[in-house]
């Protein structure tokens, strides 16, 4: 690709997101999409040949997107456990609503019939991170006395953020909810 199709191609899974985010999926058009992407609709068509198309691409983008920013987030923090969180903290992002979309609960149910395969590609990528890390820190957590396996402890600690992210308080709340939960689940670790 050269750098003409990776800026027309950031220019249209940025304009998909924000359409699809404004509008919802079953009131999106490839006409909007194209309006958002400052492009016509038969240069649209010439990169994707529908709209499902279009959401399952810009779908794969802003998960790739959400991935690459908390393998970023952890990475520049200094502990097992603030890298964990750090993590935690981008699932959060993702899963909260934003202001700009009346049509998240809607998108997430569209995401998981169309793809769905792409979600969890994702899940199993941030679990997989997670894993990682905690395997990683032998010298601070004692998972094989725990008695459970690294896996179990990232999908517990995974879930437990989305279902943290499902709070009706405000953003911060949430964080601290998180940030409570990841210090519960790793002082069980600890290695003694």
């Amino acid at each position: 690709m050269t750098a003409t199709d990776d800026a027309r191609r950031y220019r249209i899974m940025k304009a998909a997101v924000v359409t699809f985010a404004r509008y919802g999926y079953r009131r999106t058009s490839m006409e909007a999409i194209a309006q958002t992407a400052d492009m016509s609709r038969p240069a649209l068509y010439q990169h994707f040949s529908n709209k499902e198309a279009v959401f399952r691409e810009a779908t794969r983008w802003a998960l790739d997107r959400s991935a690459g920013n908390a393998e970023t987030a952890a990475a520049a923090a200094q502990t097992p456990e603030a890298r964990i969180e750090a993590i935690l903290g981008v699932v959060l992002a993702l899963h909260t609503p934003g202001l700009e979309s009346n049509h998240f609960y809607e998108l997430i149910d569209e995401v998981q019939l169309r793809a769905g395969d792409l979600w969890s590609q994702y899940e199993k990528r941030i679990v997989d991170a997670i894993r990682d890390l905690l395997v990683d820190s032998v010298e601070r957590f004692d998972i094989a006395r725990s008695g459970m396996d690294a896996e179990d402890i990232a999908t517990v600690l995974f879930f437990g953020t989305k279902g943290i992210s499902l709070d009706s308080h405000a953003t911060e709340h949430r964080r601290r909810h998180v940030r409570v939960f990841v210090t519960a689940v790793l002082r069980g670790l600890a290695a003694s």
